[in-house]
């Protein structure tokens, strides 16, 4: 099968989306670093902080937690009986924190007695 060639221009394309997402993952690496010494602070791995995390969030009612093993298992089932404080869980929000696409963002900030914010 003979080489697909492929334009300057779509490759120009590609660099461009790379920088993108790179110049977002930046500021993603910047709030996981806001955020590194939580285990550390509750004494928790990190997906008992997430899990925990998780089953804190007013819109959550249930997790489905996979494990391959008893040791994944009780790591896991360690996520309960515990709470993060409310400082914690400002830092784990802020880090999860994404930018609305289109329609969404424009709605929320325009039309906000048909579309109150999201608890």
């Amino acid at each position: 099968m003979p080489a697909r060639i492929i334009s300057a221009r779509r490759i120009r394309n590609c660099s461009a989306i790379a920088r993108h997402n790179l110049r977002r993952r930046r500021g993603l690496g910047d709030q996981l670093r806001s955020y590194k010494d939580l285990p550390k602070e509750t004494g928790k791995s990190v997906s008992q902080i997430a899990l925990n995390w998780l089953l804190q969030r007013p819109t959550v009612s249930t997790l489905i937690i996979g494990a391959r093993n008893e040791t994944q298992l009780r790591e896991n089932l360690g996520a309960v009986g515990w709470s993060l404080t409310k400082d914690q869980i400002a830092k784990l929000d802020a880090a999860s924190k994404v930018t609305l696409p289109y329609p969404d963002w424009h709605q929320r900030t325009t039309f906000t007695d048909r579309n109150p914010p999201a608890v």
